[in-house]
């Protein structure tokens, strides 16, 4: 969760820096919403958050690698992708593995 408000909140930085359209906080401010979601109720939302930014990544790591970017370029971003996948790994097996939530005690 915190990873991704990192990394996209970046994004939304450069975006502003960069005078950017509309369009190029849409993503960034979708993945910002979901990552606040599952801090805010993780079993509920963890799981989403996972494979969408896994997804996002999947999608953008060609992109990049193809576009016309700087070797730096593509290496930093090649090295957020993995770390994104490696933490959404983690967090999948984390809440798999997690016992399932106890039911309030009736009276």
């Amino acid at each position: 969760m915190a990873w991704t408000a990192f990394t996209w909140g970046t994004r939304i930085r450069n975006a502003v820096q960069d005078d950017e359209s509309a369009g190029a906080f849409v993503l960034p401010a979708v993945l910002l919403v979901l990552a606040v979601m599952a801090a805010v109720r993780p079993r509920r939302w963890t799981r989403l958050l996972a494979l969408v930014v896994s997804a996002v990544w999947l999608v953008r790591v060609p992109m990049i690698v193809a576009g016309d970017h700087d070797v730096a370029f593509e290496v930093v971003h090649t090295a957020l992708a993995v770390v994104t996948w490696l933490l959404a790994f983690w967090a999948l097996r984390a809440e798999a593995t997690a016992p399932p939530p106890r039911s309030p005690a009736r009276t």
